[in-house]
This record gives C-alpha cells, structure tokens and sequence, in this order.
C-alpha cells in the first residue's frame, strides 16, 4: 500500500496530521490520569518511515491504530516528538523505529519505563 493511501486510513481514523486531543496538556493528563498520552508523537513504519503527527493516547487512539495495522497488515511504531522531529525526522527507519516507546504489536497496557520524572524512556 502507498504512503498517501495509508496516510489517508490514518487522517480518517485518527484525525488530520497535527492532531490535538486538548487545547491543555495538564487539564487531557487530569481528566484521565490512567492513560498513557504521548503528545505530539510522531508515528513510523518500516515500509514509510515517518507517516503521521499529533497527540496519542493509547487508550483511545490505541485500539484505532492496532485495527488499522491488521486490516493492513503493518506495523506502527509510536514516537515521542523529539525522537522524529528536526534533525531526526529523517534519520534510517530502524533507528527510528529503536527510538518507538509504544507499537501496535504491544498490548494496549503497555508502557514504557519512566525515569524519577515520570519521563517515558525506551523499552
């Protein structure tokens, strides 16, 4: 499948690119403080690198994305912002894809590990 038809299931499914899941971080982390959030993430495949941008949480956009990735059967890989961004945005797929905090092939209750910050780091 090409990057524009995949992109457009995304755009349909998850919203346009630079989607906002709340005009306030802290008020989105209050209202569902279970949820594991990762604003302005950056989501890859091995087939088209960088593909879609904005805020995810994988409570919600999570179960979109995992259907979307078997009804296409492709793996999307989930990226904190500056992990895809500026200078990296183009850096190799497997680089970015080592860089990836959450995929579709985890369990929606995963998370990755979190510094004395709460500051998500790699598995």
């Amino acid at each position: 499948m090409e990057k524009a038809d995949v992109l457009n299931v995304l755009e349909e499914e998850l919203g346009k690119l630079g989607t906002f899941l709340s005009g306030s971080k802290s008020s989105y982390r209050t209202l569902h403080p279970d949820n594991f959030v990762i604003f302005n993430s950056n989501i890859i495949t091995n087939e088209h690198g960088k593909i879609w941008w904005g805020d995810f949480d994988t409570a919600i956009d999570g179960i979109i994305l995992k259907n979307i990735a078997e009804r296409l059967n492709i793996t999307f890989y989930v990226l904190k912002e500056h992990d895809a961004r500026f200078d990296k945005e183009n850096d190799p797929v497997d680089v970015l894809i080592s860089r990836s905090i959450w995929n579709t092939a985890k369990e929606l209750n995963e998370r990755p590990k979190t510094d004395k910050y709460g500051m998500h780091s790699r598995y």
